[in-house]
């Protein structure tokens, strides 16, 4: 037998060895986990601002969009509930002021809720139910805004799926057509083919 010096890699795993520590490493089997769930060009967070989620909310009138917005959120959520709930309060706060201008033009001849389309069922069981069980208080005044808003029928929630969600190109990147499609539906007409 002849010997073959110290293994550097033993069934894949990669065997690294210095004067003070030795390190094992499986690249082949990580990649192939990363692949397998669709992460593996992923770039890792390198700014503060792509910590912060985006918020964004789109009005439309009779067909058309009289009002929107996408700005990043200054609070850094600690979950997609916390961050689509700052998002409503957001929009709740828009949809008052819009009820309020069209009230007085007298655009409406009776009081209705606006409907505002949430994609995260969460957050509407959350700003349906009477008590914030939470431990964050920045979404506990939150609550408070749009459980007040629900309460004088100023806003009403609807769940609505993601792929039908008007506001997904102002706070993600998406594919052109999913742009093109949530613009045709906003009332904004295609420009044409570049």
């Amino acid at each position: 037998m002849k010997d073959l010096g110290e293994a550097d890699v033993i069934l894949g795993v990669k065997i690294k060895k210095n004067k003070t520590s030795l390190s094992l490493c499986q690249p082949h089997y990580v990649e192939k986990i990363l692949k397998k769930f669709d992460s593996f060009d992923v770039s890792p967070v390198t700014d503060n601002d792509e910590v912060n989620s985006t918020s964004g909310y789109v009005f439309l009138l009779e067909g058309g969009a009289i009002s929107w917005k996408s700005t990043k959120q200054t609070y850094i959520a600690r979950s997609t509930m916390e961050s689509e709930f700052i998002a409503l309060e957001l929009a709740g706060q828009e949809a008052e002021w819009i009820k309020i201008l069209l009230e007085d033009v007298l655009l409406w001849e009776t009081s209705v809720p606006m409907s505002i389309q949430c994609d995260l069922q969460a957050v509407i069981c959350t700003a349906k139910n009477s008590v914030y069980n939470g431990k964050s208080r920045h979404i506990c005044l939150r609550h408070a805004v749009v459980k007040q808003l629900l309460k004088e029928r100023t806003i009403s929630l609807e769940f609505v799926r993601s792929e039908k969600n008007l506001v997904d190109p102002l706070t993600k990147g998406l594919t052109r057509k999913v742009v093109l499609d949530s613009s045709v539906n906003m009332g904004l007409k295609p420009f044409g083919d570049p």
